[in-house]
């Protein structure tokens, strides 16, 4: 059963040092996700997705497009309108693989909790966001 231990041990150490993600990382990336979650939560919608998108490739592929920005914005205001105003948020579980990580944050509102789930992948020195998506199906993550 040591035995045991000593290679999981080893193989997580070994995991995460070859990964390209530490806890350094984390903490940018939770940043960012702090950032707009702050600034959505002052009804700043535009800004917040702004924010989190500046410098990446889905900055063009929301903000280039009207029709798409109006679309993505109108869908997190109607977050608030349907569960009401965002009381707090709380990583519920990060994936990593490589060096392309998936956070996945909880929303809590005053009525019910929606998911947000943003992943970054990091080609060379800073995490850039290639997916953003978020939705009310919470109880996903207990199965």
């Amino acid at each position: 059963m040591k035995r045991l231990q000593v290679w999981i041990f080893w193989s997580i150490v070994i995991f995460l040092l070859g990964s390209g993600y530490g806890q350094s990382d984390k903490g940018t990336i939770e940043g960012q996700v702090t950032a707009f979650y702050e600034t959505l939560k002052s009804g700043n919608v535009r800004q917040a997705l702004e924010d989190i998108t500046m410098d990446t490739p889905l900055y063009t592929k929301i903000f280039g497009d009207e029709a798409t920005t109006k679309n993505f914005l109108s869908q997190l205001r109607s977050l608030t309108d349907y569960y009401g105003q965002i009381l707090g948020i709380e990583l519920v579980r990060e994936e990593c693989l490589g060096k392309l990580c998936k956070f996945t944050y909880f929303f809590y509102h005053e009525q019910y909790l929606t998911r947000f789930m943003f992943t970054f992948y990091k080609p060379q020195n800073d995490w850039l966001l290639v997916n953003f998506e978020f939705d009310d199906r919470v109880l996903e993550e207990l199965e």
